[in-house]
């Protein structure tokens, strides 16, 4: 029996809403079906002109059952499926656990065969997000990004079609960059469009977010500049600040930490009617404390 599968069934298991032997299977399990599905992918373009696939919405739906228990008050924000859900539910999931989930972050690139794109999942409870995740089933062989209490656990797969026993598993130290005329920066479709940088450095644009901030977090890249929303960042916020890194808006009025704060706060768009719904207000950056101002100062939108 799998741990997700004795998690679900024996009274005596762990009952926690964040079991990192019940997470990380199943982070495994939803790479694999994306990996699957792009055998015969169809691609199709949502209301804001972004690529959706099958692919999408099959990961949503595993993740979907493996983790929505409505008996425990368990709910599933999820970027394909909050807008299907009955009346009530999103606030009830405000008020209770929630699962944050983007099933792929970076639809284009991998609708398109690119390896740049992930698997998203962060804990909302009673209004804070406290643990999150994610997967990328094509840095090199596999690597995971998770939260297991105070620390932030980094798995790789030494191998192709590793099983997860012999993952290799470190603890992630805060990332010890500094702007130096190489440092790598990373930045979204939004900004690479309409924005400008005012910065020698070297830019990479990926088309998806948590491969760039994961890329923060490992020191591959030194920042993360760009517009998002809220799915695409709510595994990611819980991991930044274990790793002391800033997470800020970095235009508009009232730039400053996004926070694990999500219901009623002003840093998301949270009108259902808007175009950018759960978009982060004045656009995001990741990077280390002392760089925040300097990269405010240095991009444009």
């Amino acid at each position: 029996m799998s741990p997700a599968e004795k998690n679900n069934t024996d009274p005596e298991a762990n009952n926690s809403p964040w079991d990192f032997d019940v997470i990380v299977p199943a982070l495994l399990e939803a790479g694999q079906l994306a990996l699957n599905s792009r055998r015969n992918l169809k691609r199709e373009l949502k209301p804001d002109a972004s690529i959706v696939t099958e692919a999408d919405k099959n990961v949503e739906d595993l993740l979907t059952q493996k983790f929505e228990d409505l008996h425990q008050s368990r709910y599933i924000i999820g970027e394909e499926t909050i807008d299907s859900k009955p009346d009530g539910y999103l606030e009830d999931a405000l008020k209770s656990t929630a699962y944050i989930i983007d099933p792929i972050d970076g639809t284009a690139p991998y609708a398109h065969g690119m390896p740049h794109w992930g698997i998203s999942m962060g804990l909302l409870q009673k209004g804070l997000l406290t643990d999150g995740a994610v997967y990328l089933p094509q840095m090199e062989f596999g690597e995971i990004v998770i939260s297991k209490g105070p620390d932030v656990l980094w798995g790789r797969a030494p191998a192709p079609d590793c099983p997860l026993e012999d993952w290799e598993w470190d603890t992630l130290n805060p990332p010890q960059g500094v702007l130096a005329p190489d440092a790598l920066l990373c930045i979204s479709q939004d900004q690479a469009k309409r924005g400008r940088t005012d910065l020698p450095n070297p830019v990479q644009v990926l088309g998806t977010a948590v491969y760039a901030i994961v890329g923060v977090m490992t020191g591959r890249f030194l920042a993360y500049i760009g517009s998002l929303k809220l799915w695409d960042v709510a595994g990611c916020l819980p991991l930044a600040e274990r790793l002391n890194l800033s997470s800020e808006t970095y235009r508009g009025n009232q730039p400053g930490p996004l926070g694990s704060e999500v219901p009623g706060v002003d840093k998301y768009i949270t009108d259902p009617e808007h175009s950018f719904y759960w978009g982060v207000r004045g656009g995001y950056i990741c990077t280390q404390p002392d760089l925040i101002e300097t990269f405010r100062k240095s991009f444009s939108i």
